[in-house]
């Protein structure tokens, strides 16, 4: 984002807040989908972001939705015209009959154990209604069945006769940085899927596959492949299945790490000893980094300082000669954003801009912890400029008892 894109949010909203880049989203995913060429179809992890549910609409094929609370998201902002996968290590009988309810007809859903194909079997057999259904291969952890469950699913399938098996599920992790992993993935889902044809005579369809795509969010990184790399090796590795269905590669933090920056303002500057502390308004109940460990790694961040923005730089330059930990606003020791980043001489007032938080950094935080204030949110195109689509808002009232009665 351009310095003066940065000076003016800060002008204009008060801190902390996220900003979210909708043009640098769109175009990541124009970019994706034109070095797949063709060979697989986008679908988007909600969970990584769900602000960018509406800039993400008609540029990936459907969205992954795994609980109640996105999927009211999905129809509050009008996404019925848009794919959806319902997916979800735990899904209630209510909640899953109300989506089937409007989506039947137009969604997957997945089955993650045979409790789920029991909800679904039973709606669609007191409905008359067909559903079709993707089932989920765990990849040796809680999510998904076994192989031997998945294949006695697919061998019993004539006693579903509303269920239609249309593919199969798969995700076993994130960040992964090599090729290799994706490749070695791949394959096996390549020879299950020739299993289950050799086996059971069942074709499967379409095949869901969450990569698990790593980016960089540390200068520190060395190993993490451009766009370029992974999105071709990807395709390299998908050009050697024997597969002849459809490919959905699910993704979340890839598409939209990128896109976003959290503003946090410094309000107290001291040095304890010799260490130099700079406290900011923020802090880790409100960002987070996959792979960050008590801010021992310092990400990508820029500080704006009397109407200038610099990059923090990995190493001392005339400007950065002190080392500063960044410490947030939390009373706990483990509230430490960033350890030794090279800032210009501190003021209170500076604002410091923690890039790449455009995925899960936002979502994850331990939002609630000492009734800190929910940050805004703030999006940005050139079409229609910075708008504030949550205000920065206090929650305390969610913290305390209300004396209300519960009979």
């Amino acid at each position: 984002m351009k310095d003066e894109l940065i000076i003016r949010a800060a002008d204009s909203f008060p801190t902390p807040f996220y900003l979210f880049d909708t043009d640098a989203l769109q175009d990541r995913v124009k970019k994706i989908t034109e070095l797949l060429e063709g060979r697989a179809s986008l679908c988007f992890a909600m969970k990584a972001n769900p602000f960018l549910l509406r800039s993400l609409r008609n540029l990936v094929d459907r969205f992954e939705i795994c609980s109640p609370g996105e999927y009211h998201i999905f129809e509050k902002c009008d996404m019925y015209d848009q794919g959806m996968i319902y997916s979800g290590v735990y899904k209630d009988r209510k909640t899953l009959w109300e989506a089937l309810e409007k989506h039947a007809h137009d969604s997957l859903f997945t089955v993650e154990s045979e409790r789920h194909l029991r909800y679904l079997d039973e709606w669609t057999a007191e409905n008359k209604k067909q559903v079709q259904i993707l089932l989920r291969l765990t990849s040796g952890n809680q999510f998904g069945m076994d192989e031997e469950t998945v294949c006695g699913i697919v061998r019993d399938r004539e006693r579903y006769p509303f269920l239609e098996i249309v593919g199969i599920h798969y995700f076993s992790g994130t960040q992964k940085k090599k090729v290799q992993k994706i490749e070695k993935e791949l394959l096996y889902l390549d020879a299950f899927c020739g299993k289950l044809l050799q086996e059971y005579g069942f074709k499967v369809e379409q095949l869901e596959y969450g990569p698990g795509a790593g980016i960089s969010y540390f200068p520190s990184d060395k190993n993490v492949l451009s766009l370029e790399e992974m999105v071709c090796g990807i395709r390299d590795c998908i050009d050697q299945m024997k597969f002849e269905g459809t490919i959905t590669l699910e993704m979340g933090r890839f598409i939209a790490a990128l896109c976003g920056q959290y503003f946090t303002t410094i309000c107290d500057i001291k040095s304890n000893g010799n260490e130099n502390y700079v406290i900011v308004d923020g802090g880790i109940h409100q960002i987070n980094y996959d792979g960050q460990l008590k801010g021992m790694y310092l990400p990508y961040m820029k500080q704006l300082s009397a109407h200038k923005v610099y990059e923090i730089p990995a190493q001392k330059t005339e400007e950065a000669q002190n080392i500063w930990n960044v410490c947030g606003a939390l009373c706990t020791v483990n509230d430490v954003l960033c350890r030794q980043a090279l800032l210009m001489p501190p003021q209170a007032g500076d604002v410091l801009v923690f890039e790449r938080t455009g995925a899960y950094a936002a979502m994850e935080g331990m939002a609630l912890f000492l009734s800190r204030d929910l940050p805004g949110v703030v999006m940005y195109s050139e079409e229609r400029g910075m708008v504030e689509v949550r205000k920065k808002q206090d929650i305390y009232k969610y913290n305390c008892e209300t004396h209300e009665s519960v009979n």
